[in-house]
Parts: C-alpha cells; sequence; structure tokens
C-alpha cells in the first residue's frame, strides 16, 4: 500500500463575494496539478485568518465554518484510506467527484486503471475501440513539445501519438 501525496488548503475568495460574503474553497493539489472545489460555504471575509485558514471567534458564523473545514478534512482522509487500501489509482478529477459524494464513471475510462490486478493503458483500449473500423499506420510514439509560462520557465512535456487509417 502505496501513500497518496496530496496537499489541501481552504480559502476564501474575496473577488468573489456578495453582499460581504465570500465562498470558501479548498485546493487541492496532486502529482503538481490542482483542483478547486467550492464548498458551498459563503463567510464574512473580516473573520478570516489566512494564516491558519481557519475562521477566527467564537461567533456562530465563525463556528459553522471551521465545522464545514473540519467536516471537509474528514471526508479527504476517507478518501485517501478508500483509495489507499484498495491501491487505486488517483485523479483529481475522480478525487472532486469522490468529495460531492458522487461515484466515478470508470467504466468510461480508456485507462489509468487496473483490471484483474494489472495496469491498462489508454493505448489498449483505444485500440480496442479503433480496430473494427480502423488499422493502426505505425506503432505508437512520443512527441515533446515546450509550454513557455514565462521568460524564465519552461515546461517539456510528451504525449504519445498513434496514426490510425480508416478502412
Amino acid at each position: 500500500m502505496k501513500p497518496i501525496n496530496l496537499n489541501y488548503l481552504f480559502w476564501i475568495r474575496k473577488s468573489r463575494a456578495k453582499n460581504n460574503k465570500a465562498p470558501l474553497y479548498l485546493r487541492i493539489i496532486y502529482k503538481g496539478k490542482r483542483k478547486e472545489i467550492n464548498l458551498n460555504h459563503n463567510l464574512d471575509p473580516s473573520i478570516w485568518d489566512s494564516d491558519s485558514h481557519r475562521a477566527m471567534g467564537r461567533s456562530p458564523e465563525a463556528r459553522a465554518t471551521n465545522q464545514v473545514i473540519f467536516k471537509s478534512i474528514d471526508r479527504i482522509e476517507q478518501i485517501l484510506f478508500e483509495y489507499e487500501s484498495e491501491n487505486k489509482l488517483l485523479t483529481l478529477e475522480t478525487f472532486k467527484t469522490l468529495f460531492y459524494g458522487e461515484e466515478p464513471e470508470e467504466e468510461n475510462w480508456l485507462g489509468g486503471f487496473k483490471k484483474d490486478g494489472e495496469p491498462v493503458a489508454s493505448i489498449d483500449s483505444i485500440s480496442e475501440c479503433l480496430k473494427p473500423k480502423f488499422k493502426q499506420h505505425s506503432t505508437p510514439f512520443n512527441l515533446s513539445y515546450v509550454i513557455r509560462h514565462n521568460s524564465r520557465k519552461y515546461e517539456v512535456l510528451a504525449t504519445e501519438v498513434s496514426i490510425w487509417i480508416k478502412n
């Protein structure tokens, strides 16, 4: 059982405040990617402590906000425990779906899951879907490309490409 390294942060989005109430968000960071989840809870920005990422004080609003945060932490730990114990692959989209209490539609995934204990690659599922009407032109190959974020930061990515010809 390999532990899942996931970070989270609670914050308020002051730019979307209406009637002096700002929405509370949960930011999940996993494998360098992040996903923001609206917790459907609004609070007065003046009671929010940005350092501790909690509501300050003992007012009913502060207590309700902190209760939402603690319940969210419990839900995060429950999801992580389930995925670690079952040794499943976790994605941010799956996490968000599970956090909202819905079940992910893994039967529609092309890859990134385990079948009979073995990982299933996307290219295998794509080949299975396309073979009746298409012929694979060449073996899949990796295509590298560069994304420029700013003048000092570049990211080199690789994607697997396969070429198919219609029968």
